[in-house]
């Protein structure tokens, strides 16, 4: 049987009605929906916040500002949120693998090549976008979501598919998503596919036609796309329906039925979920439980960066005026201030009066210093505090500072990094229950055969950047430190080994095996070696058994010769200590 897994036990909401009639649900799900659109126009507020995408030749034709002024848009929010995001993407890509499998109860073979197998099938094309697409949402409104789909067309059948924070709706008080009575979240479709989905899906033509017409009616400008709603909920046995509605419509799109993500039986037959298959991801937590409390980059930074466009623009505008040069004439007259036009001053020109000239004072420097105080208060507050200590203004920056400011980073970065792999670890848990289901079923191919005797152990399941990452790049920099202690030991070899496998993941295998060469070579040459020490020094005894010195008085010539042969052996059994090259003195 496959591993127990909270993907398919989840608390029951007992008010559930048990009918899947419009008339029980409709609205239900209508008021609902109603409720959310506050935060809709909340979601498009603060995405015109983050971009502040404006025109000042628009805003001075409008007369929002003078012909003279300049609005410095200063992207603060984008800025924070793109700094951010490279912890992110390499916890997400920094691996060797995606995930990392524990045995619970005990030591498994195989486990490594499991590892590889489900992270092969986890990485289909562009597989960590609807990850990053989360995390940039949660950053700018607080929270954001990615839906489990059930997709043949990638290798284990399961993908993550990007909600999008405006597309995704659900009980306003629930502390857990998977609490709601019910989620909807919004699609926008092309006209045409929505009346293909009534040949290939089963909608409602009556349903489908009627919001159609009802769009065009109402719109002078015809849209080819319509925004519909894909609602789960729970029936009476605590099973995920799901159905399509919209806000005009009757009666359902598509009637309610047991939601399929791939889920299967041992048979291969469709098993229902009781889980919602909504993965959310929050960008904090704070003391307020309901997940509609939870707060963006946007928030939290809005003032920041008004203030900081504040700064900017008046610091500009000033510096444009002061640059303008104003003369009047000197005499003083009774006439209203008016400016004269078509007159232009020459140089070496004699003029029948005195011309005062004046410009507007330039701004002060302070202003200016204010303003990169405040960006790089900023940068420490989002964590950059390494960034921040960098592009302080003063030279004086200690190695003891940086270091220190590095750490601070550091520490930051994991704490914000605790959210994203709650996330990461919910989803690789919810997936794994489904494809070791889909394996059980041999809906799967390719399966290596040395990790079916594992596949339905219990695990703990775990995202690869918390090991492979973070604690890499820890455990990396102590070896590298600890290599001159242990480099002439017998343990050197594994030990290079181990620094190798964690520094380059996809070509330690290969300088392993040169190594494991090398010292194949280094033992035969050995024990070569020693084999013809064996065989010399047996010869040398014998020879010194079986020939008189006496004998060889009157052969001088071979006498010298043997004593060459004994040298030669004497120097190869016993080589002769290089001298250590003297050290010069001072």
């Amino acid at each position: 049987m496959p591993p127990s897994s909270s993907y398919s036990v989840n608390t029951t909401d007992s008010e559930n009605p048990n009918s899947t009639s419009y008339q029980t649900r409709g609205e239900a799900i209508r008021r609902l929906y109603d409720n959310w659109s506050s935060e809709r126009s909340e979601t498009t507020r603060r995405r015109l916040i983050r971009r502040i995408d404006v025109d000042n030749e628009v805003l001075r034709r409008r007369g929002d500002i003078a012909a003279d002024e300049s609005f410095v848009a200063i992207r603060l929010i984008d800025s924070n949120i793109s700094k951010e995001k490279p912890t992110f993407v390499n916890y997400l890509r920094n691996s060797h693998r995606q995930a990392v499998f524990s045995p619970i109860d005990g030591v498994y073979d195989g486990v490594e090549l499991l590892e590889q197998f489900y992270t092969r099938g986890m990485s289909y094309m562009r597989w960590e976008i609807p990850h990053i697409k989360a995390q940039d949402g949660a950053s700018v409104h607080g929270w954001d979501a990615v839906e489990l789909k059930f997709d043949k067309s990638v290798p284990f059948h399961i993908r993550a598919e990007h909600v999008g924070h405006d597309k995704l709706w659900f009980n306003l008080d629930v502390e857990d998503i998977q609490d709601a009575a019910y989620i909807g979240r919004d699609l926008v479709i092309s006209k045409r596919k929505l009346k293909d989905w009534v040949t290939s899906f089963g909608f409602n033509k009556e349903q489908v036609d009627f919001i159609l017409d009802k769009d065009s009616n109402s719109n002078r400008e015809q849209h080819a796309t319509v925004i519909i709603s894909k609602v789960w909920f729970r029936n009476k046995d605590n099973e995920v329906m799901v159905g399509y509605w919209h806000r005009d419509a009757q009666d359902w799109l598509k009637s309610p039925s047991l939601a399929h993500v791939g889920l299967v039986k041992e048979n291969g037959s469709p098993e229902a979920i009781t889980k919602y298959p909504i993965i959310l991801l929050t960008y904090t937590e704070s003391e307020e439980p309901e997940i509609v409390s939870t707060l963006g980059r946007v928030w939290l930074d809005r003032y920041k960066q008004e203030a900081v466009c504040t700064l900017w623009s008046t610091a500009v505008t000033g510096a444009t005026r002061s640059a303008n040069l104003y003369a009047s004439p000197n005499n003083a007259s009774d006439q209203p201030i008016a400016p004269l036009q078509g007159l232009q001053l020459e140089g070496n020109t004699m003029y029948n009066q005195p011309i005062n000239f004046h410009t507007p004072p330039a701004p002060s420097p302070q202003l200016v210093d204010f303003a990169s105080k405040l960006e790089t208060q900023n940068d420490q507050e989002i964590g950059q505090v390494n960034f921040a200590v960098n592009n302080r203004k003063d030279s004086e920056k200690t190695a003891t500072e940086i270091k220190s400011a590095e750490s601070s980073q550091t520490q930051l970065s994991s704490v914000q990094l605790v959210f994203f792999a709650n996330y990461l670890r919910e989803f690789h848990n919810s997936c794994w229950v489904i494809i070791n289901s889909r394996i059980n079923a041999k809906l799967i191919d390719n399966v290596p055969e040395s990790i079916l005797p594992i596949i339905n152990k219990p695990f703990l399941i775990q995202p690869s950047g918390d090991i492979d990452v973070i604690k890499r790049d820890q455990l990396e920099q102590q070896r590298r430190q600890d290599w001159p202690v242990v480099a002439n030991t017998p343990i050197a070899i594994p030990f290079l080994i181990d620094i190798l496998k964690v520094s380059y993941p996809n070509d330690w295998q290969r300088y392993a095996q040169v190594m494991q060469q090398a010292q194949q070579q280094q033992a035969a040459q050995a024990q070569q070696q020693n084999e013809a020490k064996t065989i010399i020094a047996a010869q040398s005894n014998l020879l010194d058994a079986t020939v008189d010195a006496d004998d060889l008085k009157g052969v001088p010539n071979l006498n010298n010769q043997l004593q060459k042969v004994k040298k030669v052996a004497e120097n190869f059994l016993n080589p002769p200590q290089q001298n250590q090259p003297q050290t010069p003195q001072g």
